[in-house]
């Protein structure tokens, strides 16, 4: 995943990707797939990488589980940021 990449753009191309191997009879576990994607993505995202390594179940975890939660730390991430520009400050409790 690229820097400027958006998580659905990502995901679309690595659909395809999975798509292709399965039309070559090549057919990917779904462990692999998520352990594949959590080394590919952006330090952006390394302390979501970090803490989905911490608190889930690799074996288990299925891809459309780790694509969701990417997105939702990736919008709450923008809305920080927003949040921030606006002037005002966040307040750590």
């Amino acid at each position: 995943m690229q820097d400027t990449e958006t998580i659905e753009k990502f995901f679309a191309k690595l659909c395809d990707l999975s798509n292709q191997t399965f039309s070559f009879d090549e057919e990917y576990l779904n462990s692999k797939l998520v352990r594949k994607v959590l080394r590919s993505l952006p330090g952006k995202l390394s302390i979501k990488v970090i803490a989905i390594k911490k608190t889930k179940d690799l074996e288990s975890l299925k891809i459309d589980e780790l694509i969701e939660s990417l997105q939702m730390f990736k919008l709450n991430l923008d809305e920080s940021k927003k949040v921030k520009t606006k002037g005002e400050r966040s307040i750590a409790l």
